[in-house]
């Protein structure tokens, strides 16, 4: 089954399906474990169409317990937040080695700073801040940020990537709630999509009708704040067709971006389809200007625009503004241009 063609909700989970799978938690020392973590805990044991035959779970107790390292290979999913686990090895061979790299951290993770329950993104410069004061009895809302991480990992050089998965809330809440996120087909399908990488800031709140009222999941309303890194699938549909050495050139087209039409605009989306065209070639490189515009006029360059006052970094500046406006990431860095692709078709009408 193409990527195109398979169900929503299994695109975020389908590589975990396919490969065992461990997923670290943190417990305290006396082996007791918070009500939310053993939520959370369900909430991704009910997803794995095989049961848990291959899922190991590895809790740890920071500090204490050694940490299990994960065979080649293997999915990686990590519940609460990776440097409370005080491993080096997750530090180090995990998210120091990411792709796409991880771009959400917390601003303190000493529990009596003020930064403890905020989430900064070096990508926007925006601060999460959740608010303080839980511990009034006579609360009946709580509110709560979480980051949602999905990409690859490569903890082993020369070793092939897996999966990684990091749900991380600036309290249990949040993890509980990022959970219940990455298992709803509707939220899936909403905010993920197709696309095989994420990254996001979640909103998480929960409205209690009562006091002393169980923390249930049909009390809470999640929002996906940010998002970043969602790939594209990107699909051409050419009106007719002229002689074969310059049929891109001299037809209309159409282009759909998560089977979403984008707005019109030949002359920028063909810059866009050019860049696409070398991503598609060479997948996780930046591609410098350079070569996006040979590709261009090589492609797609009607002659009108074979002038040299073509200026294809403006027009791809503001192709990604339209993009980053639909959650799909593409970065401009000093490398070069960089689009996250899911795959990229092209038909004739």
């Amino acid at each position: 089954m193409s990527l195109k063609t398979m169900p929503l909700y299994a695109t975020l989970w389908r590589e975990f399906y396919e490969r065992p799978t461990i997923v670290y938690f943190m417990t305290h020392p006396e082996g007791e474990y918070h009500f939310r973590d053993v939520v959370s805990l369900m909430e991704i044991s009910r997803v794995f169409p095989h049961g848990l035959t291959q899922v190991r779970f590895c809790p740890v107790i920071p500090g204490v317990t050694p940490l299990e390292s994960p065979a080649p290979g293997e999915g990686i999913i990590i519940l609460g937040r990776p440097e409370h686990f005080r491993s080096e090895f997750i530090q180090e061979r995990i998210l120091d080695n990411l792709c796409p790299p991880l771009r959400l951290s917390f601003k303190s993770n000493d529990p009596h700073e003020r930064g403890y329950r905020t989430l900064r993104c070096i990508l926007n410069g925006k601060d999460y801040s959740a608010p303080y004061g839980r511990d009034d009895p006579s609360q009946l809302r709580f509110e709560d940020y979480a980051l949602v991480y999905l990409g690859q990992a490569r903890p082993y050089e020369g070793e092939e990537s897996s999966p990684c998965l990091i749900l991380s809330g600036t309290s249990t809440l949040g993890t509980w709630g990022a959970t219940v996120f990455t298992t709803s087909p509707y939220l899936l399908q909403q905010h993920v999509g197709y696309s095989p990488w994420f990254q996001g800031v979640l909103s998480v709140a929960l409205r209690l009708p009562a006091r002393g009222a169980p923390f249930l999941r049909p009390n809470l309303t999640l929002q996906v704040t940010d998002s970043f890194f969602r790939a594209c699938w990107v699909r051409v549909v050419y009106q007719g067709r002229a002689a074969e050495r310059e049929w891109r050139k001299n037809v209309d087209f159409e282009i759909f971006v998560n089977e979403r039409q984008v707005a019109t605009g030949f002359d920028s989306w063909r810059c866009f389809l050019a860049l696409a065209l070398e991503q598609q070639e060479r997948p996780n490189q930046c591609i410098p200007l350079r070569e996006i515009e040979s590709r261009l006029r090589r492609a797609f360059a009607p002659p009108s625009l074979l002038h040299e006052s073509l200026n294809p970094a403006a027009r791809l500046k503001g192709v990604f503004e339209q993009l980053r406006h639909h959650g799909v990431y593409a970065e401009r860095t000093a490398a070069g241009y960089r689009l996250l692709l899911a795959g990229f078709d092209e038909t004739v009408a």
